[in-house]
This record gives C-alpha cells, structure tokens and sequence, in this order.
C-alpha cells in the first residue's frame, strides 16, 4: 500500500513504485494499491481513519493474499490477520508528527485551539502507529538510523525489526550518470548551491535560511537555488536574498527537468532534522556534487560509498567549496542502491511459500 497518489512525482510513490516493479522482476505477484483520490472535502484530521477504512475495505474485496505491506499507521487488526504483515516504514511518523512545531505567535484562543487540534491529532497518529508495529509480523524500517532508533527505544520488538535503503529507480540512475561523467570544473567565479524539499519544519528550513543569509555576507558571488519548495517558499525568505539575486525559488519541476537541474549546480545542501531518507541525497549525490548535510535521514548509509563527497553541514567559516569527483561506475554502490538488490533483501524476509503481496 502507498498512502500518496502513484505519481512519481512523491518521494513515497517513487519507493513504492520501485519496489512493486522489483519484486515482479523477483518472480512475486504484486497489486499495488493507493487510496487516493481522496474524497473532496475530506479534512486533515479524517484522513488516517479513511484510509484505515479504505485498506480494510480493499483487503476484503480484492484479497486473500498472502503478505500484506503497509505502513504502520494504517494496521487495523483486520488487516494483521489477513495475511503476514509488514510495517514498512516511509518516514519517522512519529517524529515527524511533533517535528517542527512552532510556538503560537500570540496567545489568541484561534491559535491555542489549533495547536491543540494537532496536538490530539499527532497522539492519535502516535497511538495508530504504535498499535500497528504490535500487531506486524515484521517492522521493515527506512535506514540504520531508524532501525537504531527503533532498538534503542522498542527494545520488546528487536526480534521482528529488520531495515532497508532507498534508491533511485535505473532510467534516473542512467540519466544522473551521464551528468556526473560530463560534470567539470567552472570557470565562472561563485559557487551554486542547490536545495530541494519542501518548507516543512522537519525539513531544516530556517536552518537552510539562517545559512544562507550568513553565507552571502562572505561570498557575495555564491548564488542558491531552492527548488521543490512549493509556492509560498518565497514569502519565507528574506525579501533582499532574492532581490540581490543570491537565492532563487524553484517551485515546481518536472521529473525530467531534473538532470539539468542538479548538472547546473555544484553544491548540494541538505538540512533535514528529521527524515525519512531524502532521496535527493541520492540525486545530487549520484550526479556527482559534494553534498553538505546534517545526519538525518539516510546519510549515515550513503557515507561509506561518497567519501569525501558527503559532508558535515553546515561547512565551517573556511571551507573551499573544492569540487571533489565521484567514481564514474559506482559499482559497489549500484550493488546496494538498486532495487534488484533491495528486493532480493526483502524477499529474503519472507517465507519461501508467498506468491502474492498486496
């Protein structure tokens, strides 16, 4: 199950997508199932139970099957016993729920009674995802740090915790190769930064913003792009980083603008404090920029195959900025960052007697 619409568009439709079509090339039979288009209408606080609704209903018309993937939040105990259940984790949704929480500007009675809506709310998404890992045969966590994490914390549930990496699908793969074979040195005086995400709390926003307006004062020439940011990004921004030409807001982009997009940048940034993966790490990465990035999501994994290309963010006062050069082949790293591999790891989780998933 994906809870975004399978549009590769969504960093979890991309995930899901990826590893329904991997595991068919393993021999499985595959129905990969979202429950969007949501309802018109539906608030922010309905949507969890609707889809907890919605995969009941759909396990009873279309099932049975033999292993049923989702994420924790939407295990109903119908759903455990329909079949071996695998929470597979997307993002830390428990974290993520009180990430970047903002103190009320003032003490209005419409601002206190908002912050107790989501307050209730993020206990009740924390109470779902909770109630679902008890109910799992297995909790397939999204990257060391989660499953560390998860060790660390639920220790009562070691012996059904397992993990997996994120990877970017073979025709993006190829295409960021060929940027990072063609990637040289500039000429041109300045340096040109690139971060992608949304303005989300957990994202690192402010810290990117507080970077930025610190960085020009030092190096006027360096310029930066923030891309995938929506379009209020800019309301968010010092109105004089955009006016001077230091920042520019990408709103939207096309998936296949993408190649172009990291190929025109020598600098990645990355300042999640909290993070699923980031599959931009992967991008900017493979296309053969230095990234700098606070350790979050799934940098710890990516460190040993991009050394000397992932860095500690934010740079010291003195950093050069060199432009360092990734291995032209990667094979080391395709061998655990493609999703051959990853399903064959997964399969491996499962008994030798499952033919469908769902």
């Amino acid at each position: 199950m994906c809870l975004a619409p399978l549009q590769m568009e969504f960093g979890v439709s991309q995930v899901a997508m990826n590893l329904s079509a991997a595991l068919r090339d393993e021999g499985l039979s595959v129905s990969l199932w979202s429950p969007h288009p949501l309802p018109a209408g539906l608030r922010w606080f309905r949507v969890v139970p609707y889809m907890r609704r919605a995969l009941d209903s759909f396990i009873a018309s279309h099932g049975p099957f033999d292993v049923i993937d989702a994420p924790a939040v939407v295990i109903t105990p119908g759903v455990a016993r329909a079949g071996t259940s695998i929470a597979r984790s997307i993002q830390p949704e428990i974290r993520y729920q009180f990430a970047g929480w903002r103190r009320p500007s003032g003490p209005t009675g419409r601002e206190v009674s908002r912050l107790a809506a989501h307050c209730a709310y993020a206990l009740y998404v924390t109470a779902c995802v909770l109630q679902g890992w008890a109910r799992v045969d297995r909790i397939l966590c999204l990257g060391s740090i989660e499953y560390e994490g998860m060790s660390r914390w639920c220790p009562w549930w070691r012996h059904k915790l397992c993990w997996y990496v994120n990877a970017l699908g073979r025709e993006d793969q190829a295409a960021l190769a060929a940027v990072r074979g063609s990637r040289a040195q500039r000429a041109e005086p300045g340096r040109r930064f690139l971060w992608v995400g949304r303005t989300a709390g957990h994202k690192g926003f402010d810290r990117l913003v507080g970077y930025i307006t610190n960085h020009v004062k030092a190096h006027p020439m360096d310029t930066f792009t923030i891309a995938g940011c929506g379009h209020g990004a800019s309301a968010l921004l010092p109105g004089e980083l955009i006016a001077a030409g230091h920042v520019r807001v990408i709103p939207t982009y096309e998936r296949r603008a993408l190649p172009g997009l990291l190929g025109e940048h020598d600098v990645g940034l990355f300042t999640s404090g909290v993070e699923g993966w980031g599959l931009s790490l992967n991008e900017m990465l493979e296309s053969g920029m230095p990234v700098y990035a606070t350790r979050a999501g799934g940098v710890p994994d990516l460190e040993p195959h991009f050394r000397g290309m992932l860095r500690r963010f934010p740079p010291g006062p003195g950093e050069r900025f060199a432009i360092g050069r990734a291995s032209a082949e990667l094979g080391a790293y395709y061998e655990t960052f493609s999703w051959s591999a990853i399903a064959r790891r997964y399969v491996g989780l499962l008994p030798t007697t499952r033919q469908e998933a769902g």
